[in-house]
């Protein structure tokens, strides 16, 4: 740090260790940072000049703005402002009021900056905030200097806890960014990608804790071991209006290592139509690729194409035995640092799960199905059918089979007159009340049990806050109840070996047509996409057994935080963020602090789920690839399962409603996690709002070989339930008369 100066002792108060140590005591979600508009480098830096300051588009990885902004956003910093003088700065002050500052400048601007502050203080609504300054290095008018790492630490303070056995890692990213002003981010932002692995309406708890591990341990993890570390030095995901959004820049330089043959249209969904077509166009980085690929061989074997798949199956076990011994700990009994310390470590599990799972999930799941299909259009004139038809009907998808296994308790309850009267007759509410007043319906009661024993952790979202099937064994019942009523004339056996022979036959005609190396080279091919296929529905499988602690362990701190009158019910637990939760553990939080964010917060969520936020945004605008006409007969989307059918809609916005899906109506909803999915064995078509070509509805439609569109936006609001519509499946249009 530069020596002070005499005429700069003003400012020593806001070097000193006690600033920082008053800093620390402020949550990064109350902080901002000021950084000077001079650090740019005046030659390279892309970013345009707005009236709110230095827009960054993070170019140059290597720039003291992008490294700086980035650290901040990604621990929850509440706002980065670049700004060109103090006016700027005073009115983002006096708008945000933040508890918190941390401000880069020179000696003369931050004396002035102190002033203005201080004048401030005279203001009836203004409390002096913890302040932390570090003078620039090298001053000047443009490409001025700073120690960065200095302002890296800075940044990072975080107040200590209380000496503990173990150290609980604190995910301090927000629930949800504070609207700006008019939002400074020029960034394009596509919320296709999130879509594709994670489409849920999200929680602050569960973004304050997976979105830092699936960006981090996940996609960065991936980019860094390939060597293209500078492309994820820009922040991957931004919450807006409740859902997830991928940095669409990102994706752009990420297709510049696929071959362009394999930049289909499906693939370049993910951006608005201009940036598609420059991503088409763009030169396939073949050297930077190859050496990815061996940094990969180098660095991380476990995540080979050839590999990674088998070291799930070597994975499962142990993770089934952690969890064994993790649920010894009776959590009700259990102290408040005990219950932080059980979530330390199912947290844990789940970054070792990402960092094994991110290879299949990220790479080989997409690559190997792009590259089946290139290689059937080229091979075989396929449009998509011979594709549809080789995925379907795959053994070991733990997603079916859970569908099987809930199929077969239908069975079981129609093989006893007495319980499919009841589930004929009641309404789902009222199913369990009378099973029980008999001994057939009680020993029902208990297969009920025991499927809840094995699939119970399945639920309608991946989000903690989403009730699981344990939670909720309504859902089950309802599903069950469509099952009883659909069974008459309908074998779920006999399709699914139709599908199997449909898949063979394919394989039979797909082989017949090849020679040669051609033919060698297919059934390889093959052999690993049906591997990743069912690798992405059995890594989620496990890892809904992790959620499911998380959701167990905050549920009761939310019970002790409801007797302790700090929040109305144990569910209000999951509007609070995990940095917050603990601070409310170890330190103490003024409830009604904590009543002002969940409130807002749950006001917000409500009004989020209303319906879904555009597909692009970019410089706070939302706007999509292509517009309906008023008054057209038809919606687009993404064809993911090949077919044409023409039947009822049925629309269902809760799985509690799935018992009146009848057989062969088509079902529209805006998402399809895997819980959803036993609709789908009935169904005869799907149509959903969200979801891609390797969603789990996606393949769950391609095993049942039932027609399906995704990314239907607003489908659950332009179709209704009786209108008679028709899906094209291939050319993924909806329509009716």
């Amino acid at each position: 740090m530069a020596d002070i100066s005499p005429e700069n002792k003003r400012l020593a108060e806001y070097m000193k260790p006690e600033a920082q140590e008053r800093l620390a005591a402020v949550l990064p979600s109350e902080r901002i940072l000021l950084l000077p508009h001079c650090l740019r480098d005046s030659q390279r830096c892309q970013a345009d000049n707005t009236k709110h300051g230095l827009a960054c588009k993070g170019c140059l990885p290597d720039c003291a703005i992008h490294r700086l902004r980035r650290e901040a956003l990604e621990l929850g910093y509440s706002e980065v402002c670049v700004a060109p003088g103090g006016t700027l700065v005073l009115e983002l002050l006096a708008q945000r009021k933040p508890r918190g500052i941390v401000a880069v400048a020179c000696y003369k601007e931050l004396e002035m900056g102190l002033e203005a502050v201080t004048k401030m203080e005279q203001k009836p609504d203004w409390e002096m905030p913890a302040a932390v300054i570090i003078p620039l290095s090298k001053d000047g008018c443009v490409d001025t200097e700073v120690d960065v790492e200095r302002v890296l630490e800075v940044i990072r303070l975080q107040a200590e806890p209380e000496a503990m056995p173990y150290t609980l890692p604190l995910e301090t990213i927000p629930a949800a960014e504070p609207e700006p002003m008019e939002d400074r981010d020029a960034t394009l932002w596509s919320r296709v990608w999130g879509d594709e692995y994670w489409a849920d309406l999200v929680s602050p708890l569960f973004y304050s804790i997976f979105n830092r591990m699936l960006s981090v341990d996940a996609v960065a993890g991936v980019l860094q071991v390939m060597g293209l570390s500078d492309i994820g030095e820009r922040p991957l995901f931004k919450l807006y209006r409740g859902h997830i959004y991928f940095n669409a820049s990102i994706l752009r330089d990420i297709f510049e290592h696929v071959p362009q043959a394999l930049r289909s249209d499906t693939l370049l969904s993910v951006l608005p139509p201009q940036e598609a077509e420059e991503a088409r166009r763009a030169p396939f980085r073949r050297m930077r690729r190859l050496i990815g690929e061996l940094r990969l061989y180098l660095l991380d074997r476990d995540g080979l194409i050839f590999r990674n798949y088998r070291r799930l199956e070597i994975y499962i076990p142990q993770l089934l035995s952690r969890l064994g011994e993790l649920d010894k700990l009776d959590l009700g009994q259990a102290s408040n640092e005990e219950l932080l310390n059980y979530f330390s470590q199912t947290q844990q599990l789940g970054v070792t799960h990402l960092q094994l799972i991110r290879w299949g999930l990220v790479l080989h799941n997409l690559s190997l199905y792009h590259l089946l299909r290139y290689a059937l259009q080229q091979w075989c004139d396929d449009d998509g059918t011979l594709l549809a038809r080789l995925l379907t009907g795959l053994p070991d998808n733990k997603t079916t089979e859970a569908n099987r296994m809930l199929w077969e308790l239908a069975q079981a309850a129609l093989a006893s007159p007495a319980v499919a009267a009841i589930f004929r007759q009641a309404e789902p509410e009222a199913v369990f009340g009378q099973l029980s007043r008999s001994a057939e319906g009680q020993r029902f009661i208990l297969r009920i049990s025991h499927f809840l024993a094995a699939y119970g952790h399945r639920s309608v979202t991946r989000d903690v806050s989403s009730p699981r099937w344990e939670d909720n064994p309504g859902l089950v019942i309802s599903l069950l109840k469509g099952y009883v009523t659909a069974s008459e004339g309908f074998d779920l056996q006999v399709m699914e070996t139709h599908q199997a022979h449909q898949r063979e036959a394919a394989t039979r005609q797909v082989l017949a047509m090849l020679s040669g190396p051609k033919r060698a080279l297919f059934k390889i091919l093959l052999d690993y996409t049906h591997h990743y296929m069912t690798f992405r529905e059995k890594q989620r499988f496990y890892l809904d057994m992790i959620f499911l602690r998380w959701r167990r362990v905050f549920l009761e701190i939310g019970q002790r935080f409801r007797e302790r009158e700090l929040i109305s019910i144990a569910e209000d637990v999951f509007f609070l963020r995990l940095d917050e939760i603990v601070q409310v553990i170890r330190q103490g939080v003024d409830k009604a602090l904590v009543a002002e964010w969940i409130a807002r917060r749950k006001e917000e969520y409500a009004s989020y789920g209303q319906g879904l936020p555009p597909t692009f945004v970019r410089g706070g605008m939302g706007f999509e690839a292509f517009d309906i006409p008023p008054g057209s007969t038809w919606l687009r989307g993404l064809g993911v399962s090949p077919g044409y059918v023409t039947a009822p809609a049925r629309v269902i916005s809760d799985l509690a409603q799935s018992h009146l899906l009848k057989p062969g109506e088509i079902l529209v909803a805006v998402n399809a996690d895997p819980g959803w999915t036993p609709l789908f064995v009935t169904a005869g078509g799907v149509v959903l709002e969200t979801g891609g070509m390797l969603s789990h509805g996606a393949i769950v439609s391609r095993e049942y070989g039932i027609p399906a569109v995704t990314g239907v936006r607003h489908a659950t609001r332009q179709l209704h339930s009786g209108q008679c519509i028709t899906v094209d499946g291939k050319n993924g249009v909806v329509s009716w008369a």
